[in-house]
């Protein structure tokens, strides 16, 4: 087959790219399935995308020495005991998956890596004012404004400190909501 893609496919798989960004940051609350790992909706995305990816630019060499460095400290643990093959590849193939997609993210907007910023900086945004939301609506309790389990299985409110609820908007926890935002 032919390695070349149509200007067509580009766009169409840079607008899958910019929602794949998107889908992979800021909802990781929703979980297809928990055995036998979990199985979040960004994992879809990564998977779905990552082959065009790979053919589109091919394996970065950085990606095949890091892999290969966590592969021989990966299996020597497995070795003497300290990890199991289902653990470690695990991991593993998560960790890989997430680094080559995001290594493509950033040779697709090398040149415009402002764009990427502002895009984040909107979703921060939004998911902010989610935040505040959840903040309000805990305070005058309205359970379907704080508690999202309703449609982010994953997403369970984190009660107490001094305000009464520890904001964590659509994602599981606070601290993951302070590490993106």
């Amino acid at each position: 087959g032919s390695w070349h893609i149509s200007n067509q496919h580009l766009d169409r798989l840079n607008a899958f790219l910019l929602i794949g960004i998107y889908i992979t940051i800021f909802i990781s609350s929703y979980v297809f399935f928990k055995e036998p790992f979990e199985f979040y909706i960004g994992y879809l995305v990564m998977i779905v995308l990552l082959p065009f990816l790979v053919k589109k630019n091919g394996i970065p060499k950085p990606a095949i020495y890091f892999s290969a460095i966590l592969l021989i400290v990966g299996v020597y643990n497995i070795f003497i005991g300290n990890n199991s093959y289902a653990l470690f590849f695990k991991i593993f193939l998560g960790l890989m998956m997430s680094y080559m997609f995001y290594y493509y993210v950033i040779m697709a907007y090398e040149e415009n890596i402002t764009f990427l910023f502002r895009l984040y900086l909107k979703g921060a945004f939004l998911i902010t004012c989610i935040g505040l939301v959840q903040f309000i609506s805990y305070h005058i309790g309205f359970n379907y404004g704080y508690d999202y389990q309703w449609f982010l299985n994953k997403s369970a409110p984190v009660l107490g400190g001094n305000l009464g609820i520890r904001i964590n908007s659509i994602y599981s926890e606070p601290s993951q909501y302070a590490i993106v935002q």
